[in-house]
């Protein structure tokens, strides 16, 4: 089991538990293992007791990397590659492929681009 922070004068509200080094070195390498093991590393985190984001200021001042779960999310994901440019869409042609749909509800279906426009000339 690992120990919890040393017990000393009462604490500031700004301040957050203390550990010792020793301490310190038992729960990153705790943290470490239990990343290796596949475990997420905030999931990692809260095993061992400690926040992410403290584990991490660890890492760093013990000249580690910041998490073994990056070298596991890069076998994870690869990076895109595109291999074509992507299609357009199809635009109207002369011949009737176009949709009117009015705000009463009236829905006229096919007709050419010339139509609608003598269509809406009416309507104004």
């Amino acid at each position: 089991m690992v120990e919890g922070p040393e017990k000393s004068k009462p604490r500031d509200k700004k301040r957050g538990k203390r550990y010792s080094e020793k301490q310190k070195a038992v729960r990153l390498a705790k943290y470490n293992e239990l990343i290796k093991s596949g475990l997420g590393a905030l999931a990692a985190a809260k095993e061992v007791g400690v926040s992410y984001v403290t584990l991490l200021k660890w890492q760093k001042e013990a000249g580690q990397e910041k998490t073994l779960a990056k070298s596991r999310k890069a076998k994870l994901y690869r990076p895109l590659r595109r291999t074509r440019p992507p299609t357009q869409s199809p635009r109207p042609t002369k011949t009737g492929n176009l949709t009117l749909v009015t705000p009463e509800g009236l829905r006229i279906e096919g007709i050419s681009a010339r139509e609608l426009i003598e269509v809406l000339k009416a309507l104004r």
